[in-house]
Protein backbone atom coordinates (compact mmCIF):
# COMPACT_ATOMS: atom_id res chain seq x y z
CA UNK A 1 0.00 0.00 0.00
CA UNK A 2 1.26 3.54 -0.70
CA UNK A 3 0.96 4.57 2.93
CA UNK A 4 3.33 1.90 4.15
CA UNK A 5 6.26 3.32 2.20
CA UNK A 6 6.31 6.73 3.84
CA UNK A 7 7.15 5.63 7.37
CA UNK A 8 10.35 4.35 8.88
CA UNK A 9 10.37 0.67 9.77
CA UNK A 10 12.67 0.97 12.77
CA UNK A 11 11.20 1.49 16.23
CA UNK A 12 12.24 4.47 18.35
CA UNK A 13 14.30 3.50 21.38
CA UNK A 14 14.39 6.45 23.74
CA UNK A 15 14.23 4.19 26.81
CA UNK A 16 16.89 2.13 28.51
CA UNK A 17 18.07 -0.77 26.37
CA UNK A 18 20.82 -2.32 28.48
CA UNK A 19 19.99 -5.04 31.05
CA UNK A 20 20.02 -3.96 34.69
CA UNK A 21 20.97 -6.46 37.37
CA UNK A 22 18.04 -7.39 39.59
CA UNK A 23 15.38 -6.04 37.24
CA UNK A 24 12.98 -8.07 35.13
CA UNK A 25 10.57 -7.25 32.30
CA UNK A 26 7.01 -7.34 33.65
CA UNK A 27 4.27 -7.76 31.03
CA UNK A 28 0.95 -5.97 31.46
CA UNK A 29 -1.97 -4.72 29.39
CA UNK A 30 -4.51 -1.94 29.74
CA UNK A 31 -8.00 -2.40 28.30
CA UNK A 32 -10.10 0.57 27.27
CA UNK A 33 -13.51 -0.92 26.56
CA UNK A 34 -15.23 -3.33 24.18
CA UNK A 35 -18.51 -1.46 24.39
CA UNK A 36 -18.71 -1.06 20.59
CA UNK A 37 -21.28 1.40 19.27
CA UNK A 38 -19.83 2.47 15.93
CA UNK A 39 -16.82 1.96 13.72
CA UNK A 40 -15.03 2.48 10.43
CA UNK A 41 -11.53 2.01 8.95
CA UNK A 42 -9.28 3.29 11.72
CA UNK A 43 -8.71 4.91 15.09
CA UNK A 44 -6.24 7.49 16.38
CA UNK A 45 -5.50 7.92 20.10
CA UNK A 46 -2.83 9.14 22.50
CA UNK A 47 -1.07 7.26 25.26
CA UNK A 48 0.80 8.86 28.16
CA UNK A 49 3.49 6.90 30.02
CA UNK A 50 3.55 7.16 33.81
CA UNK A 51 6.83 5.23 33.93
CA UNK A 52 9.43 4.12 31.37
CA UNK A 53 7.84 1.31 29.38
CA UNK A 54 7.77 -0.45 26.03
CA UNK A 55 4.53 -0.93 24.09
CA UNK A 56 4.70 -4.50 22.81
CA UNK A 57 1.35 -5.01 21.10
CA UNK A 58 -2.19 -3.90 20.35
CA UNK A 59 -5.40 -5.92 20.36
CA UNK A 60 -8.28 -4.38 18.44
CA UNK A 61 -11.97 -5.17 18.08
CA UNK A 62 -13.05 -6.09 14.54
CA UNK A 63 -16.54 -7.48 13.97
CA UNK A 64 -15.61 -9.19 10.65
CA UNK A 65 -18.76 -8.05 8.92
CA UNK A 66 -17.04 -7.54 5.54
CA UNK A 67 -14.88 -10.63 5.14
CA UNK A 68 -12.31 -12.97 6.61
CA UNK A 69 -9.08 -10.97 6.15
CA UNK A 70 -7.96 -7.47 7.08
CA UNK A 71 -4.83 -5.55 6.22
CA UNK A 72 -3.60 -3.63 9.26
CA UNK A 73 -1.25 -0.67 9.40
CA UNK A 74 -0.26 1.01 12.66
CA UNK A 75 1.80 4.17 12.89
CA UNK A 76 3.26 6.01 15.88
CA UNK A 77 4.54 9.52 16.53
CA UNK A 78 5.86 11.34 19.56
CA UNK A 79 3.25 13.85 20.67
CA UNK A 80 -0.48 13.97 20.09
CA UNK A 81 -2.11 12.94 16.83
CA UNK A 82 -4.37 16.00 16.77
CA UNK A 83 -3.61 18.23 13.79
CA UNK A 84 -1.33 15.66 12.15
CA UNK A 85 -3.82 13.01 11.01
CA UNK A 86 -3.36 13.84 7.32
CA UNK A 87 0.42 14.25 7.17
CA UNK A 88 2.45 11.05 6.52
CA UNK A 89 5.70 12.85 7.31
CA UNK A 90 4.53 13.36 10.89
CA UNK A 91 4.21 9.58 11.46
CA UNK A 92 7.79 8.32 11.12
CA UNK A 93 7.31 4.95 12.81
CA UNK A 94 5.47 2.12 11.10
CA UNK A 95 5.01 -0.36 13.96
CA UNK A 96 2.67 -2.82 12.21
CA UNK A 97 2.17 -3.80 8.59
CA UNK A 98 0.41 -7.15 8.47
CA UNK A 99 -2.71 -9.08 7.56
CA UNK A 100 -4.88 -10.68 10.24
CA UNK A 101 -7.67 -13.19 9.83
CA UNK A 102 -11.13 -13.83 11.19
CA UNK A 103 -10.86 -16.22 14.17
CA UNK A 104 -12.33 -19.68 13.72
CA UNK A 105 -15.98 -19.87 14.87
CA UNK A 106 -16.18 -16.11 15.35
CA UNK A 107 -19.63 -14.73 16.12
CA UNK A 108 -21.75 -14.03 13.03
CA UNK A 109 -24.01 -11.03 13.60
CA UNK A 110 -26.42 -12.16 10.87
CA UNK A 111 -27.02 -15.68 12.14
CA UNK A 112 -26.02 -15.37 15.83
CA UNK A 113 -27.57 -12.00 16.64
CA UNK A 114 -26.18 -8.45 16.92
CA UNK A 115 -24.50 -8.80 20.33
CA UNK A 116 -21.00 -10.26 20.17
CA UNK A 117 -19.88 -11.92 23.44
CA UNK A 118 -17.17 -10.07 25.35
CA UNK A 119 -14.56 -12.82 25.04
CA UNK A 120 -15.13 -12.97 21.27
CA UNK A 121 -14.61 -9.21 21.02
CA UNK A 122 -11.43 -9.33 23.09
CA UNK A 123 -9.79 -11.94 20.85
CA UNK A 124 -11.23 -10.77 17.52
CA UNK A 125 -8.14 -8.94 16.22
CA UNK A 126 -4.87 -9.65 18.01
CA UNK A 127 -1.74 -8.45 16.25
CA UNK A 128 0.92 -11.16 16.70
CA UNK A 129 4.01 -10.11 18.66
CA UNK A 130 6.13 -11.07 15.67
CA UNK A 131 4.29 -8.46 13.56
CA UNK A 132 4.63 -5.57 16.03
CA UNK A 133 7.76 -3.42 16.41
CA UNK A 134 8.13 -2.52 20.11
CA UNK A 135 7.78 1.15 20.95
CA UNK A 136 9.85 2.52 23.84
CA UNK A 137 8.24 5.41 25.73
CA UNK A 138 9.77 7.41 28.58
CA UNK A 139 7.92 8.49 31.71
CA UNK A 140 5.88 11.62 31.04
CA UNK A 141 5.95 11.30 27.25
CA UNK A 142 2.85 11.39 25.07
CA UNK A 143 2.81 9.21 21.97
CA UNK A 144 0.01 8.79 19.46
CA UNK A 145 -0.99 5.63 17.62
CA UNK A 146 -2.90 5.45 14.34
CA UNK A 147 -4.33 1.99 13.62
CA UNK A 148 -6.11 1.48 10.31
CA UNK A 149 -7.50 -1.43 8.32
CA UNK A 150 -8.70 -1.91 4.75
CA UNK A 151 -12.17 -2.96 5.94
CA UNK A 152 -14.68 -0.72 7.70
CA UNK A 153 -15.10 -3.26 10.50
CA UNK A 154 -12.86 -1.70 13.15
CA UNK A 155 -15.06 -0.92 16.14
CA UNK A 156 -14.85 1.97 18.58
CA UNK A 157 -17.11 3.89 20.95
CA UNK A 158 -18.43 7.43 21.11
CA UNK A 159 -16.36 9.61 23.43
CA UNK A 160 -16.88 12.85 25.33
CA UNK A 161 -13.92 15.07 24.33
CA UNK A 162 -10.73 14.71 22.26
CA UNK A 163 -7.80 14.17 24.60
CA UNK A 164 -10.00 13.30 27.54
CA UNK A 165 -8.55 10.65 29.84
CA UNK A 166 -10.54 7.49 29.24
CA UNK A 167 -8.66 4.93 31.32
CA UNK A 168 -5.39 4.54 33.22
CA UNK A 169 -3.48 2.38 35.65
CA UNK A 170 -0.21 2.91 37.54
CA UNK A 171 1.79 2.69 34.31
CA UNK A 172 -0.05 4.25 31.38
CA UNK A 173 -2.98 6.43 30.32
CA UNK A 174 -5.12 6.06 27.19
CA UNK A 175 -6.92 9.15 25.91
CA UNK A 176 -9.96 9.63 23.71
CA UNK A 177 -9.21 10.18 20.05
CA UNK A 178 -10.87 10.00 16.64
CA UNK A 179 -12.18 7.45 14.17
CA UNK A 180 -10.84 7.41 10.62
CA UNK A 181 -13.44 7.01 7.88
CA UNK A 182 -11.12 6.31 4.93
CA UNK A 183 -8.51 3.90 3.61
CA UNK A 184 -5.60 4.01 2.90
CA UNK A 185 -4.29 6.48 5.50
CA UNK A 186 -2.81 9.77 4.34
CA UNK A 187 -4.59 9.56 1.00
CA UNK A 188 -6.88 12.57 1.16
CA UNK A 189 -6.73 16.04 -0.32
CA UNK A 190 -5.17 17.42 2.88
CA UNK A 191 -2.17 15.17 2.27
CA UNK A 192 -1.54 17.01 -0.98
CA UNK A 193 -2.86 14.33 -3.33
CA UNK A 194 -4.28 16.03 -6.43
CA UNK A 195 -7.88 15.11 -7.15
CA UNK A 196 -8.34 13.20 -3.89
CA UNK A 197 -11.35 13.73 -1.68
CA UNK A 198 -11.05 15.27 1.76
CA UNK A 199 -10.62 12.55 4.37
CA UNK A 200 -13.14 12.37 7.20
CA UNK A 201 -12.40 11.86 10.91
CA UNK A 202 -15.07 11.29 13.55
CA UNK A 203 -14.38 12.69 17.00
CA UNK A 204 -14.35 12.10 19.83
CA UNK A 205 -14.03 8.32 19.64
CA UNK A 206 -12.66 5.71 22.07
CA UNK A 207 -10.34 2.94 20.94
CA UNK A 208 -11.79 -0.49 21.72
CA UNK A 209 -9.03 -2.87 22.66
CA UNK A 210 -5.89 -3.55 24.68
CA UNK A 211 -2.51 -1.88 24.75
CA UNK A 212 0.10 -4.44 25.77
CA UNK A 213 3.36 -3.28 27.30
CA UNK A 214 6.26 -4.23 29.57
CA UNK A 215 8.44 -2.36 32.01
CA UNK A 216 11.43 -2.94 34.29
CA UNK A 217 10.77 -3.83 37.91
CA UNK A 218 12.38 -5.80 40.67
CA UNK A 219 12.45 -9.48 39.89
CA UNK A 220 10.16 -11.63 42.04
CA UNK A 221 12.17 -13.03 44.93
CA UNK A 222 12.74 -16.77 44.99
CA UNK A 223 11.17 -18.78 47.78
CA UNK A 224 13.67 -19.41 50.56
CA UNK A 225 15.21 -22.87 50.72
CA UNK A 226 13.45 -25.17 53.14
CA UNK A 227 10.20 -23.29 52.68
CA UNK A 228 8.30 -26.46 53.47
CA UNK A 229 8.55 -25.66 57.19
CA UNK A 230 10.77 -26.50 60.15
CA UNK A 231 9.96 -29.18 62.68
CA UNK A 232 11.34 -29.44 66.17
Amino acid sequence: TPAATVAATAAPTPGRTTPVTGLCDLEQELTTTFQDGTGSYGILFDIVAKRDLTVTGIDMFIDWNSGDNAEVLAYARKGSWFGFQNDPNEWPFLITNTTIHRPINFHNRTSNGPNIPYEKKKTSAIIPDSEFIPLSVLEGETWSIYVCTNVADLRYTLGTSIGNLFTENDDIQILEGAGAADWPPFGGASAGIVGAKEYTFYAPRVFNGNVRYEYKAECPSAAPSGAGGVTS
